[in-house]
């Protein structure tokens, strides 16, 4: 029997039927022609999520159940055609049972399947094998099409993806504009040892490139990516082009290594890193100026940093990281609001935007053979840090943008940089060591004013302690046997009390075009070329104060920027700055006992007179900077280790030599300078000279033997 009118559950006319049929004794065997609706007809699809790739096919499997019309369309968007590879998602090819090929119709309302609905329809479909239909994919993204069945309906969907094999590959997808928001491009083959253009430049040995594409999925497939290892170029590249690459997916990164930056964000955001592993860079990940997402991701033995973050602005920011594993093994933490932490240990820490923090009782530690990672602290104002050792890493404190901070008991030693400064002013540094260091013990820069430095050693770096910001306080500073110079000041304003700078490899302080700092209670001494360098660019960096200032031998340093009338004194060091009209009469400037350190140094001193001088044993006998007219006559200079007489600058002038005996191994030397005399009007009556003799005219030039 079979229902002609079903009606729900209820059937208003049934009719009877002749159908072949078997007889097996204990059963029969026949094939219904079609069911009953109310007897059910159903289709289950097997693969409701796939993933083909453009460019190749893509097969829906699925069931049937009873006996139908089977009306295949493309909806929601998905548009196909069973004629052409182009302006379409997809082209329908072949629609199967098992493997026998069915004929179908093409149901279409006009000749356009972009605007119109396109259906495959076969009447009266039955199959109790699995069918197959397939389509060719010819663009990336969602597909859906719609399986009607008599009266059941079910979807299948798909998420096609683009492939690419290699860096030029990967590169010309996301950048030709053929992937649209949602597309999923993934890297099918490992890149190894990738030179690109080999031309040492970060663009041309960069791998993939995203150049501002955004809202798409890189799969990296469990595939490695590495560089040649010559630290240019970087693996994967989000772009600033086109205002930032922004709102993508990178994931399932094997390893990306041996190029400058692993992954380098600049100035993208709203990205996400998931399942990353990025080893053995100079840079794991750069985060330049970008709010990112990171999930998952190892990085480690990273020359540098395994992860390193620059923020242009608190907006910068807006980072999560979970689950971040850096060098050692160690976790690598983020905050970007106010946390008390305590009691760990970590392969770095960021903080940004993470004010009111207290951060205590720290370890920070990368690599166990690199010096690798930092305490990073971006925006983050008014907080505490205590009882934190960071040593052995690239940066042990790096400050930016970070004012009215307390860093108490802080251990920062055998760092490339011990603790810095930068754009960060009102903060106090107190307890600090900061030894060991390969380049800064501590450095404060881009205007990092009004800090203070209370009870530091920094020693045994290749600098001790750098200033080039203003109005900062330093006291109780110890800065001995550094590769360099102790203390360097390129800045004004500052003070310097209870001063400690002996025995560095140059200078015990050094002041660069600095006024108006005051030195207090200072000792430097045993400094192998001077216990106190000035270098000042203008008079007005003259107004500078020493006061108690000790030099080599127990001898004391003086300086003076005023007209002075000076007598009968033994100095370690003597420096004149805008003190013209002086008169500097029976003076020795004796350095260290040891080393052929120091001497008397003369700036922007003009119409002066230097008489009965000994300079002997000191790096320069007299040095002349922008000095002019002035006479030197009467002394001894000998011994020095550079020059006995240096002329530096332009404007030394018609200064006039006479008299003076002169044994260094280079005697003089004139940077720049013209109209210089060495003699006087012959006067044989006014004797004797320099060396015992009856007339005054010249100088007496010897040369060590």
């Amino acid at each position: 029997m079979k229902c002609e009118e079903p009606d729900g559950f209820e059937c208003k006319n049934w009719k009877p039927v002749n159908i072949p049929f078997r007889d097996l004794g204990d059963y029969i065997v026949f094939h219904p022609p079609a069911f009953s609706a109310y007897a059910g007809s159903n289709i289950t699809i097997l693969n409701v999520q796939s993933y083909p790739q453009v460019g190749g096919n893509w097969t829906v499997r699925f069931t049937t159940t009873g006996q139908a019309n089977l009306t295949i369309t493309a909806v929601n968007g998905t548009t196909w055609t069973n004629y052409s590879d182009q302006d379409h998602d997809l082209k329908f090819l072949e629609i199967k049972c098992g493997n026998q090929t069915l004929s179908y119709q093409w149901i279409n309302t006009s000749d356009n399947c972009e605007t119109e609905t396109c259906s495959v329809f076969i009447p009266d479909y039955y199959c109790n094998e699995t069918g197959h239909e397939v389509s060719k994919v010819l663009t990336g993204g969602t597909h859906i099409l719609e399986f009607t069945f008599g009266e059941d309906t079910e979807y299948a969907r798909n998420q096609a993806e683009y492939t690419c094999d290699s860096c030029e590959s990967c590169t010309d997808y996301l950048t030709n504009g053929s992937l649209s928001a949602g597309d999923i491009l993934k890297l099918t083959a490992d890149i190894i040892n990738y030179a690109g253009l080999n031309d040492s430049t970060d663009p041309g040995e960069s791998c993939i490139k995203f150049g501002g594409a955004d809202n798409i999925i890189f799969d990296c497939n469990g595939k490695t990516i590495s560089g040649d290892g010559d630290n240019y170029g970087y693996g994967i590249w989000l772009n600033d082009s086109l205002g930032g690459s922004n709102n993508n997916t990178i994931k399932n990164c094997g390893n990306i290594s041996y190029f400058y930056y692993g992954i380098y964000f600049e100035s993208s955001d709203n990205n996400t890193l998931q399942n990353i592993t990025a080893n053995s860079n100079s840079f794991g990940i750069h985060l330049y100026s970008s709010s990112n997402t990171l999930q998952n991701i190892t990085v480690q033995e990273n020359q540098c940093y395994d992860i390193y973050f620059y923020a242009s602005s608190p907006s910068d920011c807006n980072n999560l990281f979970q689950n971040v594993t850096g060098s050692g093994d160690r976790p690598i933490e983020y905050y970007n609001y106010s946390i008390n932490l305590e009691n760990k240990t970590f392969s770095e820490l960021v903080l940004c935007n993470a004010s009111n923090s207290n951060i205590t009782n720290i370890t920070i530690i990368g690599s166990d053979t690199k010096k690798n990672n930092a305490l990073l602290v971006y925006y983050t104002n008014n907080s505490n840090f205590k009882d934190i050792n960071s040593s052995y890493n690239y940066y042990g404190i790096y400050l930016s943008s970070s004012n009215t901070n307390t860093l108490q008991n802080i251990t920062a030693n055998s760092n490339e940089c011990g603790i810095s400064l930068s754009s960060s002013n009102t903060n106090t540094l107190q307890n600090i060591t900061a030894k060991s260091n390969s380049v800064y013990g501590i450095i404060l820069f881009s205007s990092s004013n009004t800090n203070t430095l209370q009870n530091i050693t920094a020693n045994s770096n290749w600098y001790g302690i750098s200033l080039s910001s203003n109005t900062n306080t330093l006291q109780n500073i110890t800065a001995n046997s550094n590769q360099d110079y102790g203390i360097y000041l390129s800045s004004s304003s500052n003070t310097l009390q209870n001063i400690t700078a002996n025995s560095n490899s140059k200078y015990g302080i050094y002041l660069s075009s600095s006024d108006s700092n005051t030195l207090q209670n200072i000792t430097a001494k045993e400094n192998h070329y001077y216990d106190i360098f000035f270098s000042p660019s203008s008079s007005s960096d003259c107004n500078n104060i020493f006061q108690n200032v000790t030099g080599s031998g127990d001898r004391p340093i003086e300086y003076y920027n005023y007209s002075v009338d000076l007598q009968n004194k033994t100095l370690a060091e003597l420096i004149l700055c805008n003190a013209s009209n002086s008169n500097i009469t029976n003076i020795t400037i004796s350095g260290s006992d040891t080393y052929k350190n120091n001497g008397l140094l003369v700036y922007y001193t003009s119409n002066s007179n230097f008489k009965d001088i000994n300079s002997s044993y000191n790096y320069y006998g007299i040095y002349l900077y922008s000095s002019s007219s002035n006479n030197i006559t009467g002394s001894a200079i000998t011994s020095s280790s550079s020059h006995g007489i240096y002329i530096s600058n332009y404007a030394s002038d018609n200064n006039l030599f006479y008299n003076n005996f002169l044994n260094n191994t280079n005697n003089f030397h004139i940077a720049s300078g013209a109209d210089n005399y060495w003699n006087t009007t012959l006067n044989c009556s006014s004797g004797p000279n320099i060396i015992g003799g009856p007339c005054i005219g010249g100088n007496y030039w010897a040369k060590p033997d």
